[in-house]
């Protein structure tokens, strides 16, 4: 049976806010969210476990996707302070490490498009890549979209 998520995102901009928009102070924007789900369970992605660092979740099309890595793993991966130093782990080569093993996992994938990067921090001091690319149209069947995790040591982490 297929399980469907429906998210329904409401923004309130007020106009006031819009119109004191400046490039040095960025706006800020309330928003309200509300969820809801048809024939979905919060068992679809299980709760993090205790010896291990949770990096990314999602719902996958056969069921839920786990990006985490034991706690041992994660206390020897390369630390620094971005207000000192550039990543150990360029963008650009991480870019290239997800793009390949996305197409290793995926050879009926002519290209991805990289739709979103983002650096993100665990709270054990080091930081870590996730990607979102997406296939471009005119590829009907392919599943939308693709995540990758790059570590700073340049490892990719395993979805379970």
């Amino acid at each position: 049976m297929k399980r469907a998520l429906i998210l329904v995102v409401l923004l309130v901009l007020p106009m006031t806010a819009y119109a004191r928009r400046t490039p040095a102070r960025p706006m800020h924007v309330g928003s309200s969210l509300m969820t809801v789900a048809a024939n979905s369970t919060p068992q679809d992605i299980p709760p993090p476990m205790a010896d291990k660092v949770r990096l990314l979740s999602a719902p996958g099309q056969a069921g839920a996707m786990v990006w985490e890595i034991p706690m041992t793993r994660a206390s020897a991966l390369p630390r620094w302070d971005l207000d000192v130093a550039a990543p150990p782990l360029s963008m650009m080569d991480a870019t290239q490490l997800a793009r390949t093993w996305l197409t290793q996992r995926n050879p009926e994938v002519q290209r991805f498009l990289m739709q979103q990067v983002m650096l993100y921090r665990v709270g054990l001091g080091f930081w870590y890549y996730t990607f979102f690319f997406v296939a471009p149209s005119g590829q009907p069947g392919v599943p939308l979209p693709f995540r990758a995790v790059v570590l700073p040591d340049g490892s990719i982490v395993e979805p379970t």
